[in-house]
């Protein structure tokens, strides 16, 4: 994803997946630096997608339109660790890449290709919710088929962080 240097606005982006790169990787970035962590690790030639998401806000009294993280504080860097991971550690703005027992954790293509999947514009789209807390769910497909459980909210973007980092080093693990 870039940005129109005239007028600031989100570009789309351009496919992420299939372009050669060794593997990918969760990167945490400084605090609210991932344009910084995104734009230092491009210049070092590494691919970078750092989804984001529309939603409303109000700034400065307005209700505006706003683009931010879909993982705030991290982003996906696609590098060969055995060659690029100390460079990667220590670009601008990054705080470092995401480990499990010391090892660098790749990132499933599928992941990423997910997520890739479901933007528009540059953007992840995120559906409002048809669940109200405290409706009954039944899981129909996938792992947990046949599961039951309750709705309790819809995540927020600290959640999403925690869910993306559970799967990370769940994988890691197996």
């Amino acid at each position: 994803i870039a940005r129109e240097p005239a007028t600031g606005e989100w570009l789309g982006a351009a496919p992420v997946i299939g372009r050669g790169c060794a593997s990918w990787y969760a990167v945490q970035t400084q605090v609210r630096r991932e344009d910084v962590a995104e734009i230092s690790l491009q210049r070092a030639g590494v691919r970078v997608f750092c989804p984001r998401y529309r939603r409303k806000a109000i700034l400065h009294g307005y209700l505006r339109e706003v683009v931010r993280p879909l993982f705030p504080g991290y982003l996906f860097a696609g590098f060969d660790s055995s060659r690029e991971l100390r460079a990667v550690h220590y670009s601008r703005g990054v705080r470092g890449v995401v480990m499990f027992g010391g090892e660098a954790v790749p990132v499933a293509d599928s992941i990423i290709a997910d997520i890739e999947s479901r933007m528009t514009d540059g953007c992840v789209r995120l559906q409002p919710s048809p669940l109200r807390p405290g409706q009954r769910v039944e899981i129909t497909a996938g792992p947990l088929q046949g599961f039951a459980g309750v709705f309790q909210h819809e995540l927020s973007d600290t959640e999403r962080v925690a869910i993306l980092l559970d799967t990370l080093t769940y994988n890691a693990r197996v």
